[in-house]
């Protein structure tokens, strides 16, 4: 089994992958390895992973309503920039090009 400072670095690792995607959580994230470093008993470790597990499990997941709203305007730009008449070809050429990347984008589901 993994010692709890294996444990203990790859939760830091994984933490700062996460970081700034909510400042509530970023606060928290920041006491609970306080915390955690501290632990001296696996109970109270356990106590601490359910304790975050619960703070988690309360947070919205904002991250992909983030996603949404910038692939929606990325679409209606353009949609602008295409009634744009005085536009060469090359830059038309580059809309059409950047709006089939974001239709597959689109349809790929964040998990």
């Amino acid at each position: 089994m993994a010692s709890s400072k294996a444990i203990t670095r790859l939760l830091q690792q994984l933490l700062k992958r996460s970081y700034r995607q909510d400042k509530a959580i970023d606060k928290y994230q920041f006491k609970f390895l306080k915390k955690l470093q501290s632990t001296e008993t696996v109970e109270d470790e356990n106590q601490l992973f359910d304790e975050y597990s619960q703070q988690l499990e309360s947070t919205p997941y904002t991250l992909e309503d983030k996603l949404s709203e910038g692939k929606l305007v990325a679409r209606q730009s353009q949609a602008q920039l295409q009634q744009i008449n005085s536009l060469s070809e090359a830059v038309k050429d580059k809309i059409a090009e950047m709006h089939q990347s974001l239709t597959l984008l689109l349809n790929i589901t964040v998990l």
